[in-house]
């Protein structure tokens, strides 16, 4: 049983694809919801964090209403949802921190997203950062994988970084170092470039898990000392990984 009021039980709440069903980000009162539940956790329980995987929208749904309904500045459909995902974060952001500062605590706030922002190609880069600490160049890692900027998830959580409304970041680099496409160290390097200059820790996640796989992936995982090798390189060259 749904208790009333719950925004499920509105089917123009729901965004469906196939098996999946999640409640539509870009309707005030889901995000409003969502955003209470969370603070419901924060005030009534000892935690030390909210922490979300990098679901957000998901493949195949159709949100033409919402959109005809919201996107009152003309905005495509990436644009849109980018928007309404930022709206999201930053309200709940908002909350936390004023929950803190009341009651003198420490509660963060923290995102863990699919390993890559965006895809481009560098040869060899100098970061580049506007007055504010924001990095400029390059938006984009040295990798050619799924990102999690555009579709389907349309996250843009360099912004989030930028505007320090998560206190860390956890990014799903699973990879291992000698990944063609998606290597471990041009991950880091990204990452830290992103973090440099801002308030947010950065925690690169290893994926142990892959060397159990039998995949193209698994595969570059064969080495027994994979694990100690990525630990090692984020520690020796990048003052900005926090673990």
């Amino acid at each position: 049983p749904v208790p009333e009021g719950n925004p499920v039980l509105n089917e123009d709440n729901l965004l469906v694809s196939g098996n999946s069903i999640i409640l539509d980000p870009g309707i005030p009162e889901v995000r409003d919801f969502i955003v209470d539940s969370c603070m419901e956790v924060v005030e009534n329980y000892d935690v030390d964090a909210i922490h979300f995987d990098d679901y957000f929208y998901i493949s195949g749904c159709d949100d033409t209403a919402t959109r005809k309904k919201y996107n009152t500045e003309g905005l495509s459909l990436g644009d849109f949802r980018r928007q309404q995902v930022d709206l999201f974060i930053e309200q709940l952001s908002d909350k936390m921190y004023d929950y803190n500062i009341k009651n003198n605590k420490t509660v963060q706030l923290g995102i863990s997203p699919s390993g890559i922002y965006r895809n481009g190609s560098y040869s060899s880069a100098t970061p580049e950062y506007d007055a504010n600490g924001n990095l400029t160049y390059p938006l984009y890692s040295n990798t050619s994988g799924f990102a999690h900027y555009d579709n389907y998830l349309y996250s843009d959580t360099k912004k989030w970084i930028d505007e320090e409304w998560i206190d860390y970041i956890l990014p799903q680099t699973y990879w291992a170092i000698g990944h063609t496409s998606a290597s471990f160290a041009k991950l880091a390097e990204w990452w830290s470039w992103a973090v440099k200059y801002k308030k947010v820790n950065l925690y690169l996640g290893v994926g142990i898990y892959m060397s159990l796989e039998n995949t193209s992936s698994g595969q570059y995982w064969k080495s027994s000392t994979e694990v100690k090798d990525q630990i090692e390189l984020a520690n020796r060259y990048y003052d900005t990984i926090d673990g």
